[in-house]
């Protein structure tokens, strides 16, 4: 397979799906779910060793500045109010919105794979709510991780005589297995979502190029964030855009995957016989 002619294809599907627009729907989703979804996971590592600065210090590498302080700031500010409802109004909201924000994606998924999505409710509502039970135990592992990482970089890493590298290979250790936490987030969206059978091969490279793309966009994001002050332009509202901007960028590399995902299953099904559960070729 040319390498050029995937990324011409990708190029041309970018424009005529339309995922500029499809961008902005799947953020909205991603705005209204995200303070809900850190409730539930502050609230849930109240059982754990963990506390909410162990949540916000996960997202700083990847959230820009500015909107790190705003989330840090209006979960401060929620968390402040005492309410026995709380828990249960979160995990309600954090339910409903990542329902919907699921079923956005499989839209566009189904979209992109050219395919009408023909299964029963309630299986899709179960497949959705998989994958939100998913992404928090997906959270919830990888807030532990620092916990067991700091045992390793300080404990059995000079054991070894890797003291001088202890701090290296602790960074690197803490990357890897971020990517691969998202990885499984991605291949598990790309592999349920869409309303075809897919093999494990077939949902892989799109996993892999949203992870990629991801890590790479918002590393890049924050530090093009870093070089000017949104609060000149928006005001008080500086943050929150920052916030838009960099859940529009995720949601474009999270379509651009499947799209990605979608030109492969084409040409293979293209190259060998047609099987049953596939659409058809022609």
């Amino acid at each position: 397979m040319d390498t050029l002619w995937v990324i011409r294809e990708m190029k041309n599907r970018f424009f005529s799906d339309g995922v500029f627009d499809l961008s902005a729907q799947l953020a909205y989703y991603f705005l209204l779910s995200v303070f809900p979804f850190l409730l539930v996971a502050i609230t849930l590592i109240g059982y754990l060793p963990l506390s909410a600065d162990n949540v916000l210090e996960f997202i700083r590498p990847y959230a820009p500045a500015h909107t790190h302080q705003l989330i840090e700031n209006t979960l401060k500010s929620i968390l402040g109010v005492q309410r026995g409802n709380l828990l249960s109004f979160s995990i309600l909201a954090t339910l409903w919105l990542t329902y919907m924000g699921i079923q956005s994606m499989v839209r566009i998924l189904n979209y992109t794979f050219q395919v009408e999505e023909g299964r029963p409710f309630l299986r899709g509502v179960a497949e959705s709510l998989l994958l939100v039970a998913g992404l928090l135990t997906a959270v919830v592992i990888s807030l532990l991780f620092p916990i067991f990482g700091s045992l390793i970089s300080g404990s059995i890493l000079p054991q070894l005589g890797l003291t001088a590298w202890s701090e290296s290979l602790w960074s690197l250790m803490r990357w890897l297995f971020s990517s691969l936490v998202l990885f499984l987030a991605f291949f598990c969206l790309y592999y349920f979502a869409p309303n075809l059978r897919m093999e494990t091969e077939e949902a892989a490279p799109g996993a892999f190029f949203a992870t990629l793309g991801w890590q790479l966009i918002s590393l890049g994001f924050s530090y093009y964030v870093s070089l000017g002050n949104y609060s000149l332009i928006y005001g008080n509202l500086g943050g929150l855009i920052v916030l838009i901007i960099w859940f529009y960028l995720s949601a474009m590399i999270l379509i651009m995957g499947g799209q990605l995902n979608a030109i492969l299953y084409e040409y293979r099904i293209r190259s060998v016989p047609w099987r049953q559960g596939d659409p058809d070729p022609s």
